[in-house]
Formats: structure tokens, C-alpha cells, sequence
């Protein structure tokens, strides 16, 4: 977790960039325009929110391509910012834009060959004070609680309202504002033919022994 500005921390080259070979489609529940969601950009305007709170929970999914990589991936890290300086430009939202960097949600994965998800993460932070107009969340060590080999990605995000400052009033607009979501990992490896051979020898051990 990280306050401040981070346009140059930004990726391009992550598995679910726009135009990256590993990404095959992207799908979202809440109808909102989702292409400067992982377009890589830092840019003025660059960013999803979801603006109506009957929209909560809003999920986005991130489906990866195994054309080629028929394994899935394994994941390694992911990186979400929120909010952002846009709102320094708006009087009328200068006090509070901090509110709009809250992050609430979660993080799903879809192994390869199964069509459900299963939840890996959830993330509940606020931004810390008015002058933290951005917020960055970076998960890592992934390895250990992702299964491999998956091919789709999924963050549901929840309401922020209860993230706010106490008799803070709920934002007119863009009640979750995220300017990018980055996710690293690399394809996940056939095993080796020795280590498929191990496997069934301890296999078939394993019901010499129960057989006994």
C-alpha cells in the first residue's frame, strides 16, 4: 500500500494491457466504459468508475488467452491505483477527491478447464487523508495462494461508503474512481515428461500400499 502520485509506475507490458497477446477479453457487469482500465495510460481522464450505487457490487473479468499458452497462467503480482489529480481541477470536489482513491473489492481466479472462480483476495483501504488524492494497492507472493494455471481474473468492487470519514457525505459522482489495474505472472509450464512419470510412479505406489 502506497499514497501519493504514480503515473510512472504504471504498466504497458502487464498480462491484461489492451492489445497484450495474453489478454483475450474483458467483460463487466456494471456497463460502464472499462478501455482506460487497462489501457496502461497515466492520462488526464484515464481511468473506470462506477457512478451509481445500484451498481454495486460491479465486477470486472479479464480473460486470459491459452491459444498458445494452453497451461494458463501463474500470477505474481497485481497493482491497483485509484484515484488521481483530476478532481484538483473541480472545486467542487477539491475537499473531498481523496474519497474517490478508497478501495474496496475483491480478486478471483478461474483455473483453466474450470468455468467458476475462486476467491484469492480481498482488499479494504482507505485512502489515508485529503492530501492522499491517489492510492496504490500491490499484492505479491501470489504463488502461495493463487492456484496456477488459471485464465481468467476477476475484481468485484463493493460499495465504498463505508471506507468514508465519519459524517462524510456520499460523493455526487464516480463513487469508485480506478485509474489501472496491472497484473504480472508468466505462462504456466507443461511439466516435464520425468516429472509426469515421478507422479504416476508415486501413484501407482501409493495404491500398492493400499492394497495390502
Amino acid at each position: 500500500m502506497a499514497f501519493g502520485e504514480f503515473d510512472s509506475q504504471i504498466s504497458n507490458a502487464d498480462l491484461i494491457n489492451t492489445g497484450a497477446s495474453s489478454l483475450f477479453a474483458v467483460g463487466t457487469t456494471a456497463g460502464s466504459d472499462i478501455g482506460n482500465l487497462n489501457d496502461g495510460s497515466p492520462a488526464f481522464g484515464s481511468f473506470w468508475e462506477v457512478n451509481d450505487p445500484s451498481h454495486f457490487p460491479a465486477s470486472v473479468d479479464f480473460y486470459l488467452d491459452t491459444s498458445v499458452n494452453t497451461m494458463g497462467y501463474n500470477l505474481a503480482t497485481i497493482a491497483l491505483y485509484s484515484g488521481g489529480d483530476e478532481f484538483l481541477l473541480d472545486p467542487a470536489y477539491f475537499l473531498r477527491s481523496h474519497e474517490f482513491a478508497h478501495q474496496s473489492y475483491s480478486i478471483s481466479v478461474s483455473p483453466v478447464g474450470d468455468a467458476g472462480f475462486v476467491e484469492v483476495a480481498t482488499v479494504n483501504q482507505a485512502a489515508a487523508t485529503d492530501v492522499d488524492r491517489s492510492l496504490k494497492v500491490t499484492l505479491t507472493g501470489l504463488a502461495g495462494d493463487v492456484p496456477s494455471g488459471v485464465d481468467a481474473i476477476r475484481f468485484t468492487f463493493n460499495d465504498p461508503v463505508p471506507l468514508l470519514e465519519p459524517g462524510s457525505a456520499r460523493p455526487d459522482e464516480s463513487l469508485t474512481m480506478i485509474r489501472e489495474i496491472d497484473v504480472f505472472g508468466s505462462a504456466a509450464q507443461v511439466p516435464e515428461p520425468s516429472s509426469v512419470l515421478l507422479l504416476l510412479s508415486a501413484a501407482v505406489l501409493g495404491l500398492g500400499r493400499r492394497s495390502r
